[in-house]
């Protein structure tokens, strides 16, 4: 089928996107990680330019996934200058060196780009980021495009999947409060959330990216998915599993 180079791939989604393309026949995949690298992954740090242009002309992929992220609460909210140069500045220099071997450009953003006004959110809807990490990936976003003007920008809500950690997804962080009977935990009862699990993203990218490929003139310029989950409030949905022993794909 061809070949697929995939950022931030020790991630929760990064590992879900090296699995589905290395489940399927065709592709040849090579996974790029920095702080966890190990393994068959490539060590590579992304605000180093000479670096991922380097690995990007060797490999010469078709498609490159660019999942990785500066998320991290502590640095988003307190180091702008660290958040830019991850989200905004490492983006620029993976979307040229996307173009500069022909490659087509999946961007993961987020729906932290809106205001969570009037969920579910269209693909069509204005952006209105309400925090830095939203405003950070809509900044990611518009550089993206300028620079790999036929890329894809891919929105995903909040995301779970087997974890290496409990903190590693927003849903199994809660699990601890919620398990723990013997004391109370503050939560909001207010946001509406439509956990999805990395699965369906990672093959949802592997069936554009096969698409992109059978048809390199398709129209793709930014996609949200359609597929949320129960309206019930999050911490209502996570301590409802906890309770009722209900089985997960988590």
């Amino acid at each position: 089928m061809g070949r697929v180079l995939i950022t931030g791939a020790s991630g929760l989604l990064g590992r879900a996107l090296m699995q589905e393309f290395q489940g399927a026949t065709g592709w040849e995949v090579l996974g790029l990680a920095y702080s966890r690298a190990g393994g068959r992954l490539k060590k590579v740090d992304l605000r180093d330019q000479a670096a991922v242009r380097e690995t990007v002309q060797e490999f010469k992929p078709d498609i490159l996934i660019h999942s990785a992220a500066q998320r991290r609460p502590d640095v988003v909210e307190k180091d702008d200058e660290a958040t830019s140069a991850l989200n905004v500045d490492a983006t620029r220099t993976v979307a040229q060196a996307a173009v500069d071997v022909g490659a087509f450009l999946v961007y993961i953003s987020t729906d932290y780009v809106f205001d969570g006004k009037s969920p579910p959110h269209k693909v069509t809807d204005a952006p209105n980021p309400l925090n830095k990490y939203g405003a950070s990936k809509l900044a990611g976003e518009k550089t993206a495009l300028e620079v790999a003007k036929d890329g894809a920008v891919l929105r995903v809500p909040i995301l779970y999947g087997p974890v290496e950690a409990v903190d590693e997804s927003a849903v199994t962080v809660l699990f601890g409060a919620v398990q723990n009977l013997g004391q109370t935990a503050k939560m909001s009862d207010y946001e509406r959330r439509y956990p999805t699990h990395v699965g369906d993203v990672a093959a949802v990218c592997r069936q554009l990216a096969e698409k992109r490929l059978q048809d390199p003139s398709l129209p793709l310029k930014a996609l949200l998915g359609d597929h949320y989950g129960s309206l019930a409030t999050f911490p209502e949905e996570v301590i409802m599993v906890c309770s009722t022993g209900a089985e997960t794909r988590i």
